[in-house]
């Protein structure tokens, strides 16, 4: 649900940025929208004596959120995680391509998929269209009107 409501948040940011009329709007929208996103760090911040502000705490954290298993290229294949598999050894801490199932592979390949659809179009290319696009519809619906 979490998800989906970022995915949500993120489709309104887009939608607002390509509504804006000039240049200036979306650069306006662009940070009024960051000042909202950043909002909750403000709340956080102002929180005094918070019980639940103490469980994100570093040195909670650093306890809790232990890396069991990565598919980082940083790591080595020879690691070994602190879980232990049913035999009774620790398991590899990276997990490979080739250890996977079927299934998992091809969730793998679509989260790949994904990501570079993220990167690439999401991240890079719709900022750049969409700044494009709120000087060119202009210009292009002057000259209809000649």
């Amino acid at each position: 649900m979490q998800s989906l409501i970022v995915v949500l948040v993120e489709f309104v940011n887009i939608e607002i940025i390509l509504t804006s009329l000039n240049p200036v709007d979306i650069v306006y929208n662009f940070i009024a929208l960051a000042i909202i996103a950043e909002f909750d760090d403000f709340v956080y911040s102002s929180l005094r004596n918070e019980s639940m502000k103490k469980l994100i705490e570093k040195e909670i954290t650093e306890k809790v959120l232990v890396i069991r298993h990565t598919t980082s290229k940083k790591c080595k294949d020879d690691e070994l995680s602190t879980v232990m598999g049913e035999d009774g050894e620790f398991r590899p801490l990276k997990v490979t391509f080739k250890s996977r199932d079927g299934w998992n592979k091809c969730m793998y390949i679509f989260y790949k998929i994904m990501r570079t659809f993220y990167v690439s179009v999401y991240f890079y290319f719709m900022p750049f269209t969409t700044i494009m696009l709120t000087c060119i519809i202009p210009i292009m619906s002057t000259f209809e009107t000649n």
